[in-house]
């Protein structure tokens, strides 16, 4: 079942632009051949100015990932917000891999942004092309934010809805 939901995307891209078997092929490697572009770029900093936004995307994720593996940590229960993505209790690896997995998917978005910008003639739409996914950075920074200002209660704490005003002797 997961690879025909995998194939089924791709299929629907090759009807859409009633591609030959030789372009199946070239839209099929589109992806890997810009994350591989994008890897290029934030390690030899070819184009300085994207490579510097890709790096603060992926410092944000990063970022946003401490801080929630912490939040996991000081959790004594499971938490519910984090359990449909890493499980109840995730280790580091599955935090930062998945967490660095959409840092690259990020900078992989910038990276194509910044090359159709380059065929842009209009200075507004040239910049909104490339600045527009630091909008992603600033929205993991404030969940970053937000992972470091949650406290967990705690395990003694009776909540306030049990507590009876006259207890029965």
């Amino acid at each position: 079942m997961r690879k025909v939901v995998m194939a089924t995307p791709m299929l629907f891209l090759a009807v859409a632009v009633h591609a030959g078997p030789r372009h199946i092929r070239y839209i099929a490697s589109a992806a890997p051949r810009a994350v591989g572009r994008t890897v290029e770029n934030m390690v030899t900093f070819k184009d300085r100015g994207l490579a510097l936004n890709q790096w603060i995307l992926m410092g944000a994720v990063l970022f946003d990932a401490k801080t929630s593996l912490d939040l996991t940590r000081r959790c004594p229960e499971p938490c519910e917000n984090y359990g449909s993505v890493w499980g109840a209790h995730p280790s580091a690896a599955r935090v930062y891999g998945m967490l660095g997995l959409t840092g690259i998917y990020y900078s992989t978005l910038n990276q194509v942004a910044w090359e159709v910008s380059y065929e842009e003639t209009n200075p507004a739409g040239r910049a909104f092309e490339r600045y527009f996914m630091l909008t992603a950075a600033v929205v993991h920074a404030r969940l970053a934010v937000r992972n470091t200002q949650i406290h967990p209660a705690p395990q003694t704490a009776v909540p306030p809805e049990l507590k009876a005003d006259h207890p029965i002797h």
